[in-house]
C-alpha cells in the first residue's frame, strides 16, 4: 500500500496514541454517505500517522462478525481495527430508537476506555450523548478527552431535502446530536461555514471548536485524474446520491437548457445511490425528465467509494456535485484532492478547500447559471484543477488537534464538595405492604448516611397495611424517620404532603413499589453538587414480579429515557419517572406538583413545568433504582389519554396562543401512535398467519415425500399387482358363469 511519510505522532520509543472513532456509517458498508467516507479517511490517515485507530461501528441493526468479516479484514490491512458495536450483557431497551445506539455506545465504551487515549464521536445520531452526559456528571470517563466530529445533522440533512418532518425520530436525533456537541471537550467540523450555521441556529459548542479540511489517506492517491490538459468533455456525471439536497432539480433544470453543439453531444451520467426527490424514486423522476433531453443518459447507480472516483478519473468527464448544505460536500472535496475537474452547485464549504484561482468552480444554484457554465466548459473544454494541498500538512493539522484535546477542567463545574447535604426520601404507600417491606430494606443498604424517610400512607384500608405499619413505627421513630397517614388524595398530594415535612436539601421521590439501589442516593448527591442541576431523573432497571432484588431468573432491561427534551415530551415524557431527586428550594418555588384526583403523570407535568420556567434537568445514565411493571400499577390502570391533557398544561400556559395548536398535535400524535400500534397487530396476524400456512405446506410435503416412497416400495408394487390378477380373475369368473 501506498504510504504517507510518518509524522511524529510515531516517533522511536514514544508510545502510539490511541483513538477510537464512534460512527454510524463507514465506506464500505451498505448505503453510505459523505459522512462513512469521512470517518474511513481519517481512520486511514491516522493510522498512517502512527496511530492505533479503532472504529466501532454503531449500525441501526446489530452487526454479526462473520458478515462484517471480510470489511474487517480490509480496514486491518490500512492498520485499522474495526469492530460492530456488540449487544450489552445487560438487556438495554432504549426508547426511542434513536437513543438506543447511544446509550449502548456508552456501556460499550465504559468497559472498553482504559484501551483509548482519545474517542472521537460522529455527530450522527448523537452516538456519544450519554457517554459524554456522564463524563459531565463525573460519572466515568474523567481523564479520557471526548470529541465529537460535526459534519452532517440529521434533521438538517432531511430539511436540505425538502422532506417534512414526519417521524418523531429525527427530533431526536436532533437532540442528541445538539446535547453532544454542547458538551463535548471539543468538537471539530468538516467546515467553518457549517459551524457559523449552526451555531446561528442555537447550537452550542465548547471552546475547542475549529474546523479542519478533511484528510486525504494514502490508498486514495493513486486515484488522481489522468488527464492534465484541457478536454472537452464527453460525459457530464452528476455525482451524488439522486436526491434533492444534492440539487438534483437544479441540475436537471440546467441539463434542459442545453442544446447541443457543435462539438458533439456530451453523454448525461448519474453516478450515485437511487434516493427519493418529491416523493417518487430518484431515477424515476431522472427519467421523467431526461424524456425531453436531446443528450444520451445513463444511471450507473451506487459506487464502492474507490471504485466511483476510479471512473472519474479516466475518460474524458467534468463532475458535477450539488449540495444545500452550507457545510462541505465530500464528493467536491474528493474531486479537488485528485485533480478531477468539476463544477459545485452551491457548498460554501467548497470554497475553504480551494486556492482563490480556483473559485470559479464554484457556481450559483441558479439553473441558469449552471447551464451557461456547462455551456462554456463544453466550448472551451474542461481545464485540469492544480496540485492539491500536501496531504502531510492536513494529516498533522489533524494530529495535532487530537493530541491538543484535552478534557475539560472539572474547577468550573462545582467539583464535589467534602459535606454530606441531608436528603429526605418521599415515600408514598398504599395497600401493598409486601412491596414496602422491600422498598424499605434497598433504603437500609444506601451507603450515603444523612438521609431520613418521610412515609406517606395514602389511605390505605386493609388490615395487613393498617398492622405492617405499627410494625415498623419504632424503628422509624429511633431512626427519627416518620409515618404520616392520611385519606387516599393520591400521588400528587402525597408527594406534596411528604415534601413539606421534609428536613433535607433534598427530595427524593420513591413509591412503594420501586427498589433504590444501594448507591442511588450518593450518586444522585454527587452529581447534583457537581452540575448544580435543579432535578435529576435516571436510567432504571424494569422488572415484573412481587420478589426481591437479586432473585434468580429475573427477566429486567435497563432502560434510559432522553432528560430535558423539552418540545419532545409534548407526546410522551422523555424527561423520566417520578423516582427522581429535586432540590427542594427549586420544589418549592415550582409550587409542588398538581394535585389531579384521579389522574395519572403528576411527574411528567411537573418536569415539563419546571424545564419551561428556566430550572436545569439531567438525567443520570446509570441505572439508579428498579421499577416494577405491572397492570395494576398507577400507569397501567390510569386514564392515559387524561394524563396526557394533564402533562400538555405547562405548554398551554407558556403558549396560550398556541393552545389550540397544541391540543390537535397532541391527539393527531395519539392517533397515528394507535394507527402504528393497530398496524404492528395487523402485520403480526399476518405473520402468524404466513407461519401456520407454512406449518401445513410442509405438512403436506412430507405426506407426498411419504405416499411417493410408498409408490416406490417393492411391497406396494405387489400388492398392485396381485389387485390387478384378483381383478382378472373376477372377470374370468364372470365370463365362464355366463356361458
Amino acid at each position: 500500500m501506498d504510504s504517507l511519510p510518518a509524522s511524529g505522532s510515531s516517533a522511536p520509543g514514544r508510545a502510539r496514541p490511541r483513538i477510537c472513532l464512534a460512527t454510524i456509517e463507514l465506506a464500505g458498508f451498505g448505503p453510505s454517505s459523505g459522512l462513512g467516507s469521512l470517518v474511513s479517511s481519517l481512520a486511514e490517515t491516522l493510522a498512517e500517522a502512527g496511530w492505533e485507530a479503532t472504529v466501532v461501528l454503531a449500525a441501526e441493526q446489530p452487526v454479526d462478525s462473520l458478515t462484517l468479516a471480510p470489511l474487517v479484514e480490509a480496514y486491518a490491512r490500512r492498520g485499522i481495527r474495526l469492530t460492530p458495536l456488540p449487544e450489552p450483557a445487560e438487556r438495554c431497551l432504549v426508547w426511542p430508537r434513536s437513543s438506543s445506539r447511544a446509550y449502548k455506545t456508552y456501556r460499550w465504551l465504559r468497559e472498553q476506555a482504559a484501551g483509548f487515549d482519545r474517542v472521537l464521536f460522529c455527530d450522527r445520531s448523537g452516538l456519544g450523548y450519554y457517554s459524554l452526559l456522564a463524563k459531565h456528571q463525573g460519572l466515568a470517563f474523567e481523564k479520557l478527552p471526548l470529541g465529537v466530529l460535526v459534519h452532517s445533522p440529521t434533521l438538517r440533512r432531511t430539511l436540505e431535502n425538502d422532506e417534512l418532518v414526519e417521524d418523531h425520530e429525527l427530533l431526536i436525533a436532533d437532540f442528541l446530536e445538539r446535547e453532544s456537541v454542547r458538551l463535548a471537550d471539543g468538537v471539530v467540523a468538516s467546515s467553518a461555514a457549517l459551524l457559523q450555521t449552526l451555531k446561528a441556529e442555537g447550537w452550542s459548542f465548547p471552546e475547542a471548536c475549529r474546523s479542519l479540511a478533511p484528510p486525504l489517506p494514502a490508498s486514495l492517491l493513486p486515484l488522481g485524474n489522468e488527464n492534465k490538459e484541457t478536454f472537452v468533455p464527453e460525459e457530464i456525471v452528476f455525482f451524488g446520491p439522486l436526491e434533492s439536497r444534492k440539487r438534483l432539480r437544479l441540475f436537471c433544470d440546467a441539463v434542459d437548457r442545453l442544446e447541443p453543439s457543435g462539438k458533439g453531444k456530451p453523454r448525461i451520467v448519474f453516478l450515485g445511490r437511487c434516493g427519493r426527490i418529491e416523493s417518487q424514486p430518484g431515477r424515476d423522476y431522472v427519467a421523467r425528465r431526461a424524456a425531453r433531453w436531446a443528450f444520451a443518459w445513463e444511471w450507473r447507480g451506487e459506487r464502492e467509494r474507490t471504485e466511483a472516483l476510479g471512473y472519474l478519473r479516466h475518460g474524458k468527464r467534468l463532475v458535477v456535485v450539488g449540495s444545500a448544505a452550507q457545510g462541505l460536500p465530500l464528493a467536491a472535496w474528493e474531486c479537488a484532492s485528485l485533480g478531477i475537474p468539476f463544477l459545485c452547485v452551491g457548498g460554501e464549504g467548497v470554497a475553504e478547500t480551494l486556492p482563490e484561482t480556483e473559485r470559479k468552480r464554484i457556481v450559483s444554484a441558479d439553473p441558469n447559471a449552471l447551464a451557461a457554465r456547462l455551456r462554456e466548459t463544453l466550448g472551451s473544454g474542461a481545464a485540469a484543477l492544480p496540485p492539491a494541498p500536501d496531504p502531510c500538512l492536513v494529516r498533522d493539522e489533524w494530529g495535532r488537534w487530537l493530541e491538543g484535546l484535552s478534557s475539560r477542567d472539572a474547577s468550573d463545574q462545582n467539583p464535589e464538595k467534602p459535606d454530606r447535604p441531608k436528603v429526605t426520601v418521599c415515600l408514598v404507600h398504599h395497600d401493598r405492604p409486601a412491596l414496602l417491606a422491600q422498598a424499605l430494606d434497598s433504603l437500609h443498604a444506601q451507603d450515603y448516611p444523612n438521609f431520613e424517610v418521610v412515609l406517606i400512607d395514602d389511605g390505605s384500608a386493609t388490615s395487613e397495611a393498617a398492622a405492617f405499619l405499627d410494625r415498623i413505627e419504632p424503628e422509624f421513630a429511633k431512626r427519627g424517620w416518620r409515618i404520616i397517614r392520611q385519606p387516599n388524595l393520591y400521588l400528587g398530594a402525597a408527594r406534596n404532603r411528604a415534601a413539606r415535612e421534609a428536613k433535607g436539601k433534598f427530595l427524593l421521590f420513591m413509591d412503594d413499589d420501586n427498589l433504590a439501589e444501594p448507591h442511588e442516593i450518593s450518586t444522585f448527591v454527587r452529581v447534583a453538587l457537581r452540575t448544580s442541576a435543579a432535578i435529576l431523573t435516571t436510567a432504571q432497571r424494569d422488572f415484573k414480579g412481587n420478589e426481591a432484588i437479586g432473585a434468580e431468573g429475573r427477566n429486567h432491561y435497563i432502560f434510559a429515557p432522553l432528560g430535558p427534551a423539552l418540545s419532545l415530551s409534548i407526546p410522551f415524557n422523555l424527561f423520566g419517572d417520578a423516582n427522581a431527586f429535586v432540590r427542594r428550594d427549586a420544589f418549592e418555588a415550582l409550587g409542588g406538583f398538581s394535585e389531579d384526583r384521579g389522574v395519572i403523570a403528576e411527574d411528567w407535568e411537573f418536569f415539563a413545568r419546571a424545564v419551561l420556567a428556566g430550572f436545569s434537568l439531567e438525567m443520570v445514565p446509570e441505572p439508579l433504582f428498579w421499577y416494577r411493571r405491572s397492570a395494576d400499577g398507577m400507569f397501567g390502570s390510569g386514564n392515559l389519554a387524561a394524563g396526557k391533557l394533564r402533562a400538555l398544561r405547562p405548554y398551554q400556559g407558556a403558549y396560550p396562543s398556541l393552545a389550540g395548536a397544541l391540543l390537535l398535535f397532541q391527539g393527531k400524535f395519539a392517533q397515528a401512535e394507535a394507527l402504528c400500534q393497530e398496524l404492528e397487530a395487523i402485520r403480526g396476524q399476518r405473520d402468524r398467519a404466513q407461519d401456520a400456512l407454512n406449518h401445513r405446506e410442509e405438512e403436506l410435503r412430507q405426506a407426498r415425500d411419504e405416499l411417493a416412497r410408498i409408490h416406490r416400495s417393492r411391497s406396494y408394487r405387489l400388492r398392485l399387482r396381485l389387485r390387478q390378477w384378483e381383478e382378472n380373475v373376477r372377470r374370468m369368473r364372470k365370463r365362464l358363469l355366463r356361458r
